[in-house]
C-alpha cells in the first residue's frame, strides 16, 4: 500500500486563520529503480498541464518550484533546467521537444524517439517529467442577519504529479503525486499565491522521491 504524507497548519492567531493540508504518495515505482538517482545527471523537463487546461501561465513556475527543491532537498540528484533547453535549441531539437510535450497532455507517453535525441544532447540518464493536474480557486462568503459581510473565506488547492523517467530505455521508473490546500479566512481574505500552494504540494512529493 503506497505511503501517504498527510499533514495540516494553523497559523495567524492573531490575525487571519490560515490552514494548510498537504498530503503525498508514492503512485509508482519499477523495479529497474530500486537505487534511485545514485548521483546521475537528470534533466527537467518543462512542466505540462491537462489537455484544454487555462493553466498554461503557470508551466514555467512549476518547472522552476521543482527544481528549486529538488536542487535544495536532494544534493544525491544532478538536477539541470536552463541548461538543458539551451542546449535543446542550440541542437535543433526546440520542434521535437514541443511536440512530444504536447503528445503527453493527452496520452501520458513521453516519445522515446525523442528522449533519446535530448539523452544524447544534453548527456542525462534520467529525465523528470511534473504535471499541473489540478490548481482550483474558491471564495465562500458568510453573512449575518442582516445581510452585511462577516467573513469571507478563500482557498486554493494545487494538484501536481512528478515522473522519473529512463532516459536511455524511455521506460518510466517513479511517479508521484502530491496535492495541498491552503485557506485563509478574515473579513477581508487575502490573496493566496500559486507559487504559496504549489511549494506545498511539490515539497512533500520530493520527499517520497527515492
Amino acid at each position: 500500500m503506497p505511503a501517504v504524507i498527510f499533514a495540516a497548519i494553523l497559523w495567524g492567531c492573531a490575525g487571519p486563520l490560515k490552514q494548510a493540508n498537504f498530503s503525498a504518495r508514492e503512485s509508482y515505482r519499477s523495479h529497474q529503480f530500486k537505487d534511485g538517482f545514485n548521483g546521475a545527471r537528470a534533466a527537467l523537463l518543462t512542466a505540462t498541464v491537462d489537455s484544454g487546461s487555462n493553466h498554461e501561465e503557470y508551466r514555467k513556475i512549476l518547472s522552476d518550484i521543482v527544481e528549486e527543491i529538488i536542487k535544495k532537498e536532494r544534493k544525491d540528484i544532478n538536477i539541470i533546467l536552463w541548461e538543458s533547453l539551451s542546449i535543446i535549441n542550440q541542437a535543433g531539437l526546440t520542434a521535437d521537444y514541443s511536440q512530444m510535450l504536447k503528445d503527453y497532455a493527452p496520452t501520458g507517453i513521453l516519445d522515446k524517439a525523442v528522449l533519446t535525441k535530448l539523452k544524447n544532447a544534453i548527456g542525462v540518464s534520467f529525465f523528470i517529467q511534473p504535471k499541473l493536474v489540478d490548481f482550483t480557486q474558491k471564495d465562500n462568503i458568510r453573512f449575518n442577519p442582516f445581510g452585511l459581510t462577516i467573513m469571507k473565506t478563500r482557498e486554493v488547492q494545487v494538484k501536481v504529479y512528478i515522473e522519473s523517467w529512463n532516459a536511455e530505455t524511455g521506460e518510466i521508473l517513479w511517479v508521484g503525486v502530491g496535492e495541498a490546500t491552503v485557506a485563509i479566512e478574515d473579513m477581508r481574505a487575502k490573496p493566496i499565491s500559486f507559487e504559496e500552494v504549489a511549494r506545498l504540494a511539490v515539497e512533500n512529493v520530493i520527499q517520497k522521491l527515492p
